[in-house]
């Protein structure tokens, strides 16, 4: 018997190949039932083992199931951003402000664009807008203000996210993992 990691070994037969799993007979593949009919049968044993272990290696189902709870942390806050928004005195007026990647990647390149303009003497009248409303002319300072404004707001919830990241990274078994909470972590 070959083994192929500490869950999976395989053992070549006259006419196949049967897998073990922890040392108990768990797959048998014999003629004319094998997979990839040009390789040996050892070389089906290890491709097989190979495809198997992803599902068996405990190791590699923690760090799955880590990615997944981090990947859900990543989705509860990308969610809770679409749905908020900062306020700001602006224009003589209360505004509201969004506050999603999508927003502040468009505000940090209409910022560089107006910087460029005014660093360059070139004249250009940068258009923003609030919340549910069309947009107005902005001068960069406002353009500035803002930007600083939701960076403040997003980056308590960054970090808190980033905390579970590390906690999550760090558990050593799924009992670990499983205590780790992420359903609630922006409010």
């Amino acid at each position: 018997m070959e083994i192929f990691s500490n869950e999976l070994s395989y053992e070549i037969c006259e006419d196949g190949y049967d897998i073990y799993l922890n040392g108990t007979k768990w797959i048998c593949q014999h003629e004319p039932y094998i997979p990839f009919p040009d390789f040996s049968y050892e070389e089906n044993a290890i491709k097989q083992c190979e495809e198997l272990d992803d599902t068996v290696n405990p190791v590699k189902i923690l760090q799955r199931l880590k990615e997944s709870k981090i990947n859900d942390s990543k989705t509860i806050l990308k969610d809770f951003l679409e749905k908020s928004y900062i306020e700001l005195e602006m224009h003589g007026d209360t505004k509201k402000y969004s506050v999603t990647e999508a927003k502040q990647n468009l505000l940090s390149s209409l910022i560089q664009r107006a910087q460029y303009c005014v660093d360059n003497n070139i004249e250009f009248h940068p258009m923003w807008n609030s919340k549910d409303d069309v947009s107005e002319e902005y001068t960069l300072e406002e353009l500035n203000v803002i930007s600083v404004a939701i960076y403040n707001f997003v980056q308590i919830y960054v970090k808190k996210q980033q905390e579970l990241e590390k906690q999550i990274l760090l558990c050593e078994t799924e009992d670990a993992l499983n205590k780790i909470t992420i359903e609630n972590f922006c409010e």
